[in-house]
């Protein structure tokens, strides 16, 4: 099992925080599945439960796609 994170440097929601390309994530996950592996996937919330646009960004198929 391998954990992938959303964010450049840290774990969890930071105001101004960077985070990964999507195209980078979404070979990051490709990679493990293709050695057969289980990928966790980190998101970082706010405090109040929502996720951040940038973030849903990385998780839209059609984002991702377009970038690959």
């Amino acid at each position: 099992m391998t954990d992938i994170t959303t964010g450049e440097s840290r774990c969890m929601y930071v105001k101004g925080h960077q985070y990964k390309d999507a195209a980078l994530v979404v070979c990051n996950m490709i990679d493990v599945w293709r050695k057969n592996g289980i990928v966790l996937l980190n998101v970082f919330p706010r405090a109040n439960g929502v996720i951040n646009q940038e973030q849903r960004d990385i998780f839209n198929p059609q984002y991702a796609l377009e970038i690959l």
